[in-house]
């Protein structure tokens, strides 16, 4: 099952299911929203980094919540992705942080190959060598030196769980790939 809104915390529940995330530079998950979305523009996203702007049909993917700390407001709950433009804080990264500790995959985009080691000892899937989906779409999106400032700023503790996240991810890969280093082994071991 996916999800694709806030978390509730109460939802959580690790001893009856895996959770899994895959995270991105924030800079880079908004450029592929700009893409994706048909009426998304780079200066309809700007100016939702301007100025507060909430759309109650489609808060996930609209509006200022969508380019402010929306993996913070996404991890910390309703309570906190509603926040205004620029009130994220962190004492809300830190639930985020809490949050994400009970995932059991994490995985980065950036480093998807490496990554996908998890899923495969944890879920026992079957993973070849992945190759990246091209864009669907022709629909560009550049920002602005100055555009990318902002974003960056504004995003401070998005990245600051990125880089949280990002450290996870190579820990849990690394406890993957030994696993399945030993499992290996143990495989070869019984064939002899």
């Amino acid at each position: 099952s996916a999800i694709e809104r806030w978390i509730f915390p109460h939802e959580i529940c690790p001893t009856t299911f895996i959770y899994m995330t895959c995270l991105r530079d924030p800079i880079g998950r908004i450029k592929s929203s700009v893409k994706f979305h048909k009426r998304q523009t780079v200066k309809v996203v700007m100016d939702w980094a301007r100025n507060n702007a909430f759309n109650a049909k489609s808060p996930i993917s609209t509006g200022s919540q969508s380019v402010d700390n929306y993996y913070v407001r996404s991890l910390a709950g309703r309570s906190v992705f509603m926040k205004k433009l620029g009130t994220i804080s962190r004492d809300d990264l830190l639930v985020a942080v809490d949050i994400l500790s009970k995932f059991e995959i994490v995985l980065i985009l950036e480093h998807f190959e490496r990554d996908l080691m998890q899923v495969k000892m944890k879920l026992g899937w079957k993973v070849s060598n992945p190759t990246r989906a091209k864009s669907t779409t022709a629909k560009r999106c550049e920002f602005s030196a100055s555009e990318k400032e902002l974003l960056r700023n504004l995003n401070e503790f998005d990245y600051e769980l990125y880089s949280h996240a990002s450290k996870v991810a190579e820990e849990l890969s690394k406890a993957a790939m030994t696993a399945f280093k030993s499992s290996a082994r143990k495989k070869t071991t019984k064939v002899l």
